[in-house]
């Protein structure tokens, strides 16, 4: 991810870097979405758990016949 994210941004940066390149925009800023989509996704997920968790301790659960 680093050999790739400190170049791409070295050439971002130069003077015109993001008219220049407006392919490599693009991709950065739906990499960002997905990454950030992710993110929320993955904190929801784990938050969940413990919560879901917490409920299901108080379900009965009958044997199987």
């Amino acid at each position: 991810m680093q050999a790739l994210s400190v170049p791409t941004f070295e050439m971002l940066q130069v003077a015109d870097g993001m008219r220049n390149n407006p392919d490599i925009v693009d991709d950065l800023h739906r990499l960002a979405g997905k990454f950030v989509f992710l993110r929320l996704l993955l904190a929801y997920v784990v938050y969940q758990i413990p919560v879901t968790g917490t409920r299901s301790r108080s379900i009965v659960h009958r044997q199987p016949l």
